[in-house]
């Protein structure tokens, strides 16, 4: 593919980004750029996921289904580069099959077709039981909604400095148990902190326990979240009107 340069000899007025970068990514924007760096909200609308959703074909449908004895789990992370890979997703789930096998029915590992058959994650993987015993398969890549409808019922996903991502809004818009490690969403889902694998396998077996009993208040928690990062949010709007605006001062 032909390579993208972000930083050029052109003039910046600002540089606009997200909070995930914070931490990260602010005085390089700064100082590679020249330029001030604003942090303006993430957005995110339903409006799509909604279309998707009404193309499934009969019979299959996005949204969490209550009252399953096991949970067919879902890891999502692109597994293109390091800072979201499946790698701690799996060990969380490993933790939680250790503690207790029979919550676990199926746990699919998606993207994952480009590295399935690498020597490295090939011996990663085989050191685990959910691999050994046959719990686990890797997959393609498929979009949420169509994975889910076929057959999920969790998501558990980690990142590395890239703590929003749509993947969190279209699990909590399904009302499905997110298991994650963004602490910019510790009060949604369920959180483990940084790379904790042994917690965040604590954490699962806690969303397996809660979530059908706290299914109702989860959705309405979500549901609120959501209308706080939609586009037609006026506090939203006015966060991009308002630095537009700047741009001209």
């Amino acid at each position: 593919k032909p390579s993208g340069a972000l930083i050029s000899d052109k003039k910046y007025d600002a540089v606009w980004t997200l909070k995930q970068y914070v931490r990260s990514c602010k005085d390089y924007f700064a100082l590679t750029t020249r330029a001030p760096v604003k942090f303006v909200p993430h957005l995110w609308t339903p409006y799509f996921m909604e279309r998707a959703i009404a193309s499934l074909p009969r019979g299959q449908k996005f949204g969490y289904q209550p009252g399953r004895p096991r949970w067919r789990i879902c890891i999502f992370e692109p597994n293109v580069c390091m800072v979201k890979t499946s790698v701690v997703p799996m060990l969380v789930c490993e933790e939680a099959y250790r503690a207790q096998p029979g919550f676990l029915e199926h746990m699919r590992v998606m993207n994952a077709a480009h590295i399935k058959d690498h020597a490295t994650f090939m011996h990663f993987a085989r050191s685990l039981d959910v691999v050994n015993h046959g719990v686990a398969t890797f997959e393609a890549r498929l979009p949420t909604y169509e994975q889910m409808a076929q057959g999920g019922d969790c998501i558990v996903s980690h990142q590395w400095e890239n703590a929003q991502n749509y993947l969190y809004y279209e699990a909590l818009y399904g009302g499905y148990p997110l298991v994650h490690n963004s602490p910019l969403l510790k009060d949604y889902g369920y959180y483990y902190p940084d790379f904790d694998a042994q917690q965040g396998g604590q954490v699962l077996l806690d969303a397996f326990r809660r979530h059908d009993t706290e299914l109702a208040t989860y959705r309405q928690k979500a549901t609120a979240f959501l209308k706080e990062l939609d586009v037609a949010n006026p506090a939203n709007i006015e966060a991009y009107t308002r630095e537009l605006l700047a741009l001209y001062d």
